[in-house]
């Protein structure tokens, strides 16, 4: 009797104890079921983030592309116009130089004029044995014909519509009032332009006649000021494209 009871308890306590193992199973079983899901639904959430992020990221770059064509476009754009803006001036400041507006410098001839000894010697008239405009015009278009660049009388730059006159006792060059001594600069080939003011008969032998005092000097550097005079015109206008092309 003891014996069965015994049993009976024991096969209680088994009993119990088998329940409670299969409950742990199943428990854990399940939680480890729901870990799996858990994980798998984090990392499917971070797989869509990733892929939305890099998608993202993607239109960014072809923005920033776009953006940085846009920019290269402009730069283009800008350094087209800066090259065609250089040009233009360069072309303006070459114009202005031909014409006489702007300093220059080169090799050329420096001719000095002044009156003859004999004027402050003589008593009566001494016209012959001064420098007169005439004489500086004569200087002037001989050195242009030998191939003169650019010329300057004291300082005065010669250029298409300049001037020198004889007002009374004075000379007027580009209406700037002139005394002697007379230099005048000229940038060319300086044996060129001695060759042509030195020619048998020419300018500067006729003045020798009167004992006018010449001194000529070639130099490799001659500086010679722009024109500051105005410049007018009484009828010169420019001609329009289509009226040239008519």
């Amino acid at each position: 009797m003891k014996v069965s009871k015994l049993h009976l308890y024991l096969s209680i306590v088994l009993l119990f104890l088998g329940f409670l193992v299969g409950f742990q199973y199943q428990l854990t079983n399940k939680r480890t079921m729901t870990d799996i899901a858990y994980s798998w639904n984090k990392e499917q959430q971070i797989q869509e983030k990733l892929i939305r992020q890099k998608e993202e990221n993607k239109k960014l770059e072809e923005q920033i592309r776009e953006v940085e064509d846009q920019i290269h476009s402009i730069e283009q754009k800008a350094q087209a116009n800066q090259d065609e803006a250089t040009k233009i001036h360069e072309t303006l400041d070459y114009s202005r130089m031909l014409a006489g507006l702007m300093d220059v410098e080169g090799p050329g001839l420096i001719v000095t004029l002044n009156d003859s000894k004999k004027a402050k010697e003589m008593s009566g008239d001494v016209s012959s044995y001064i420098v007169h405009e005439q004489d500086l015009r004569r200087v002037v278009n001989e050195l242009f014909a030998s191939g003169a660049e650019a010329i300057s009388v004291n300082g005065e730059r010669m250029i298409s519509t300049s001037t020198i006159k004889c007002v009374g006792p004075t000379i007027l060059v580009n209406s700037i009032k002139k005394a002697p001594p007379f230099e005048i600069k000229a940038i060319g080939d300086p044996d060129t332009l001695l060759k042509g003011l030195e020619l048998p008969g020419g300018v500067l032998d006729t003045l020798r006649i009167w004992e006018i005092q010449i001194t000529t000097q070639k130099v490799d550097k001659v500086v010679i000021p722009r024109y500051m005079g105005t410049i007018e015109t009484n009828k010169l206008s420019l001609l329009h494209t289509s009226q040239a092309e008519e």
